[in-house]
């Protein structure tokens, strides 16, 4: 009996022994070559997923920090996560996306700062750029690779200086940025601008409009420029109307979070600087400003010599202006604004007005206003809608 016993027990041990032997032979998962792990991360939704297959096998752990893609967002992080500081293989890098809300929220997978310093610094095929509510205190972007930049600021950061230099950059989009701070160099092939920097009016003083002045020498080959609320205050407010040289290539314009009670004649004044535009947008936001008395007149204003243009654009084919509301103040201006184009623009091909929550009697007063407008162009068409 004995030696059956210690026959069961030598066959069990064996069992273990060849079941463990199988398994180690079956984790194929640990076997597989570095670049059909990385090409298996990289279709995984999100950085962090790819972080945590770190746990399925050690060889796992950091394959995620050679992806080409990286996006870190605090809104897809547990702030209870803890990883192992790492280090990104920037060679590999062709897009890096950092969107946080605090100081915290960057460190969240221990990312150190030089590691994120070494990628700005220029990875050879980093061409995708994106931080938002970053603090540094300073910070310089200079890579031949990098062909689309999106930077965003929070108050606490405020002061950082910016040098962007970056020779094959198409698209630049910056946000809540102080100008002051800002230096842009060899932007030749930018073709896409978004701006919207700081508002601080009680600071603004004639070197603030020489710094807005040369840095959008910067911008003389965008053909696309989006110009945010703030920013056009700035302009508004500097009266900076010699924009002339560096917008001659400017063809689509859009301005953003404007009103015509505040802002009627600065936009005329920055149309008037952009003298090679085809297409106009103009997003309004609510005024509540007391009626205007006087509704100015715009082509007294447009053909004044600040510029030395004394014509209308005459290349602008589209004008879309979204976003009047009922009991906006500043209807009578937008119809006074609406006429103007209308007489003036000689190429005008079709003209779009989005009227936001608009009641009948909006729809009406708008449409009667519009008949009686005589055209320009005859082959100018005016679509009148509606939006919820």
């Amino acid at each position: 009996m004995e030696a059956s016993g210690g026959s069961s027990s030598g066959n069990q041990t064996d069992r273990a022994n060849k079941t463990l032997e199988l398994e180690r032979k079956d984790d194929r998962i640990s076997d597989l070559p570095d670049a059909l792990i990385q090409l298996i991360l990289s279709f995984l939704p999100s950085t962090k997923q790819a972080i945590q297959t770190g746990i399925l096998s050690k060889r796992w752990k950091n394959q995620w920090t050679y992806l080409r893609v990286l996006i870190f967002d605090c809104s897809d992080v547990d702030h209870g996560d803890n990883y192992d500081p790492i280090e990104i293989s920037c060679p590999k890098l062709e897009e890096l996306c950092l969107r946080v809300s605090g100081y915290a929220d960057v460190t969240f997978a221990n990312l150190p700062y030089e590691t994120i310093k070494s990628v700005l610094s220029g990875s050879s095929l980093l061409c995708s750029l994106e931080l938002r509510n970053f603090l540094y205190d300073e910070l310089v972007i200079a890579s031949y690779s990098l062909k689309k930049l999106v930077l965003g600021e929070n108050d606490g950061s405020s002061g950082c200086s910016i040098v962007i230099s970056c020779p094959n950059l198409e698209e630049l989009n910056m946000y809540g940025l102080d100008i002051d701070y800002l230096k842009l160099m060899e932007l030749p092939f930018l073709v896409c601008a978004t701006l919207d920097f700081k508002y601080y009016p009680e600071v603004y003083d004639e070197n603030t409009a020489k710094q807005i002045l040369e840095q959008l020498q910067q911008l003389e080959h965008v053909k696309e420029l989006n110009i945010g609320s703030r920013f056009f205050k700035t302009l508004i407010d500097l009266e900076v109307e010699s924009l002339s040289s560096p917008l001659l290539n400017c063809k689509c314009l859009a301005v953003d979070g404007t009103n015509f009670d505040e802002h009627l004649r600065g936009i005329v004044c920055v149309i008037r600087s952009v003298p090679m535009l085809e297409k106009l947008v103009i997003k309004l936001r609510l005024s509540q400003c007391q009626m205007t008395a006087d509704v100015p007149d715009l082509n007294k204003h447009w053909n004044s010599d600040v510029t030395g243009f004394n014509c209308f654009v005459p290349q602008l084919k589209t004008v879309e202006i979204i976003g009047l509301s009922d009991g906006d103040s500043q209807c009578r201006l937008f119809l006074h604004f609406v006429e103007f184009l209308l007489k003036n623009a000689i190429a005008l091909e079709k003209m779009v007005l989005v009227l936001k929550d608009g009641s009948t009697d909006l729809v009406d007063k708008v449409s009667q206003k519009l008949l009686s407008i005589p055209k320009c162009s005859r082959h100018a068409i005016v679509e009148l809608l509606c939006s919820n």
